[in-house]
């Protein structure tokens, strides 16, 4: 929970019209190569955002991959999302339980679609426990995001509201006074009906240009919801 608790911040967002995954690098560096460090593609339906231990994020998404793999061959389709997440929970809870192992320090947040129950975002935690939800967030200062997701979020949002909400939620768990697109990772997932069964859900990984003319775009806003929350406190 400590390493969780100091790992950047991610969140998701359930809107009408697709699920939205943001995330927030802690250390980066101008001479590193741009690569994804907190927001994955697990299959053709399905993501997830991370917070913790590193290495434990990697060994428990190749985990996820494979058993997403083995579902596709047997049954040829893709996994559902809950029972992914349920036979991933199994795994995780497994090392609260054996001697000489320690829990998986690392949370995950999965965001996807299936036929059965449509757009779904569930937050898992080391202890292997599960559930659904609308919006949350995890990962250093979470409970400010939260607390901001709280008090926002309606079952009318759009997805460009709920990106914008997205970031409204990581500006919160930040210690700086405002948002830096160089250290934001967000991704889209939305369905295109006209495709192909199987390859309907488009997930989208917004460019850092694009984030940047999202956070200029929507600075006012931004600015506008600090400045109400410190007359308030």
């Amino acid at each position: 929970m400590e390493a969780i608790s100091h790992a950047g911040t991610a969140a998701g967002v359930l809107t009408k019209e697709g699920i939205i995954l943001i995330g927030v690098q802690l250390a980066t560096n101008p001479l590193l190569e741009p690569t994804n460090e907190k927001i994955f593609k697990i299959n053709s339906q399905a993501a997830c955002a991370v917070a913790g231990i590193t290495s434990d994020a990697t060994n428990l998404l190749d985990l996820a991959r494979k058993r997403s793999l083995n579902h596709t061959l047997d049954f040829d389709q893709e996994i559902p999302l809950e029972h992914l997440v349920s036979t991933f929970c199994d795994t995780k809870q497994h090392y609260t339980q054996v001697g000489g192992q320690r829990p998986f320090g690392v949370s995950f947040l999965f965001g996807g679609w299936d036929e059965h129950y449509g757009y779904q975002l569930y937050l898992t935690g080391p202890a292997g426990n599960y559930g659904g939800w609308k919006a949350t967030a995890i990962g250093k200062n979470s409970r400010s995001s939260l607390a901001c997701l709280r008090q926002d979020y309606t079952d009318t949002l759009t997805l460009e509201e709920g990106k914008v909400l997205a970031l409204k939620a990581i500006a919160k768990s930040l210690d700086t006074a405002s948002l830096n697109a160089d250290i934001i990772e967000m991704m889209t997932l939305t369905r295109d009906v006209n495709r192909r069964p199987g390859q309907q859900i488009v997930q989208t990984v917004l460019e850092k240009e694009e984030i940047k003319n999202l956070i200029e775009v929507h600075k006012e806003e931004l600015v506008k919801k600090d400045d109400e929350d410190d007359e308030e406190n």
